[in-house]
């Protein structure tokens, strides 16, 4: 399972950027054709992310491709598709079509490079009022589909509205996006903050998605890296609690006991099965660093 703690963005034009992220920290490094990259310079871009991929890949790097929306993203899945790329990032999807026609062009260009197909997944970009209307549509639209993610600026361009450090205006979308993920089986994903010099404004910001069901983050910048990683990933002091609630919960089950009081605090089914997931979380943390 791959992890989705930190994305970065490496703009796919940039060759030294490009070399750099095989050392990266993120846990996916996403080859940027989109936005990062002015139209005159598409075609350079591909061929650098297509030489580029397995590099990253072969250096133990999880590699995805954001392409660009439309009829641009078959020219992106021609060229840069190989087994090095294990995902995509779909920008700007307004319904579940979008999806399918990627999804479409995918299996297409995988029986070509002999991937097996639906092997490459989505990151389904939200970034319009329509888009987030139709979210839930757009997000069990294939398989392929492992996570949603929110893109602030377009998303706040689209409403006409100011985008501000504190971010209160995206509660509303990234709460959408959340629940909608999480009903389906999605990871949700934030989108990168943008001032990579406010380290305390972007810590508040991992602290308020946290708190929404966020389990990753995007990132433009490798000095972000870090926080994203440290914020989505339990601490020895949490898993060491976990642990506890677990044991604690299993013996009263065995008892014929359906809760458990530990440290003054009530355990039942709910709050074992979340330790759980923070147990198997930190377990294929520790899988990663180890590999």
């Amino acid at each position: 399972m791959d992890l989705h703690r930190s994305l970065l963005f490496v703009p796919a034009i940039r060759e030294n950027m490009l070399e750099k992220a095989v050392s990266s920290e993120a846990d996916i490094v996403v080859l940027d054709l989109e936005d990062s990259v002015p139209q005159a310079e598409k075609a350079q871009a591909r061929e650098l992310a297509r030489r580029h991929a397995p590099l990253i890949a072969g250096s133990g790097r999880t590699v995805h491709v954001r392409v660009n929306s439309g009829e641009q993203a078959r020219e992106d899945v021609a060229a840069v598709l190989c087994t090095a790329v294990s995902g995509l990032s779909l920008p700007k999807v307004e319904g579940p079509q979008d999806v399918r026609d990627i999804d479409i062009v995918l299996r297409e260009f995988e029986l070509r490079q002999a991937i097996k197909p639906g092997q490459t997944e989505l990151v389904v970009w939200i970034e319009t009022a329509r888009g987030l209307q139709r979210a839930s549509e757009s997000l069990t639209a294939s398989t392929r589909v492992k996570a949603a993610a929110l893109g602030h600026e377009d998303y706040t361009n689209d409403l006409g509205i100011q985008r501000t450090a504190e971010g209160a205006e995206l509660d509303f979308a990234r709460n959408l996006i959340a629940v909608a993920a999480i009903a389906v089986g999605v990871t949700p994903l934030d989108g990168p903050y943008s001032d990579f010099r406010d380290v305390e404004g972007a810590r508040a910001e991992l602290e308020r998605i946290k708190q929404m069901g966020y389990k990753g983050k995007f990132c433009i910048h490798p000095a972000q890296l870090a926080d994203v990683n440290a914020a989505f990933t339990p601490t020895p002091t949490e898993v060491e609690y976990a642990r506890r609630v677990v044991g604690a919960y299993d013996e009263a089950e065995a008892q014929g006991r359906g809760a458990v009081q530990l440290d003054g605090k009530m355990i039942d089914v709910p709050v074992a099965r979340r330790a759980r997931r923070l147990i198997e979380a930190a377990a294929a943390i520790e899988r990663r660093s180890n590999a």
